[in-house]
């Protein structure tokens, strides 16, 4: 985004909110429809100067653009926000979750044993197996945020610091299985997509053309000659992740009548520069 753009997105303190933080905490807790459905289920494009947000989405759908990357999902995902980062967010109706706002001060204390380099990126992952885990501990800090009860503030921070801590984790973990750029996808699954439309026209062609350009493990994509129309090729953390991708995304587009893949066993020969 160039400077003068970036001039022109919004900065609050909670969004739609012209006051001052509302809270003598250093903590804000929310659940997503509460804020939400006050604005037709659509957080439009603005920034925080001194708050990191930590979006989780429980259930429902949500559509996260943070930084110009758009990302649809449609399973149980936490969603980093550092502060400064331009950010939007459209929902389902039936979407739950929770919206954690930190002030900076308190992030820097708390993160400070981690590094903080969990915090100074956006990042949006799949909590698969965490589900239950982040559940409740989210759970518990919007239960802990909304009572006055003895050693609240030592309580809250202790339970934010557990989720920071499972934070810090994923992302070493994703650092780890990163490769070299000439090891590319060696930990990962690599696989070629074919997919079919049940009907063909301009708009279908672009609605899909749209979804593809929203996932991030769609790294190519081709129109072809014969009984598939497009071919995709995708790189996914493993194989529910590539599930997920078919029957979570690509299956339930209106236009996709069939879709059949082809995981990639081992690639013998790396991608070559084109002929000369």
């Amino acid at each position: 985004m160039t400077a003068s753009k970036a001039s022109l997105v919004p900065v609050f303190k909670l969004y739609g909110e012209t006051t001052e933080w509302p809270t003598p905490d250093l903590i804000h807790c929310e659940s997503i429809p509460e804020r939400s459905q006050l604005h037709g289920w659509e957080i439009k494009p603005h920034r925080h100067a001194d708050l990191l947000q930590l979006l989780y989405v429980q259930a429902g759908e949500a559509e996260l653009e943070v930084e110009g990357q758009v990302r649809l999902v449609r399973s149980a995902s936490l969603q980093v926000v550092p502060a400064l980062c331009v950010h939007g967010f459209r929902f389902s109706r039936d979407v739950q979750g929770y919206v954690l706002s930190l002030a900076r001060p308190l992030v820097e204390q708390l993160a400070a044993p981690l590094g903080q380099q969990c915090l100074q990126s956006p990042m949006c992952y799949e909590v698969g197996e965490q589900r239950r885990y982040l559940d409740a501990l989210f759970g518990s800090i919007s239960q802990e945020y909304g009572r006055l009860e003895p050693a609240r503030e030592l309580m809250l921070q202790s339970l934010i610091s557990v989720l920071l801590v499972a934070i810090a984790r994923r992302q070493l973990a994703r650092s780890e299985a990163q490769e070299p750029a000439d090891g590319r996808g060696r930990e990962h699954v690599q696989a070629f997509v074919q997919v079919q439309l049940a009907t063909h026209g301009p708009e279908q062609s672009r609605s899909f053309a749209r979804l593809v350009d929203t996932q991030p493990a769609i790294i190519s994509a081709w129109t072809l000659t014969g009984d598939a129309d497009y071919l995709l090729r995708v790189y996914c953390d493993d194989l529910p992740a590539l599930n997920r991708l078919i029957h979570e995304v690509l299956l339930p587009h209106p236009a996709v009548a069939r879709v059949q893949s082809q995981i990639v066993m081992d690639q013998f020969k790396q991608d070559a520069p084109l002929p000369t």
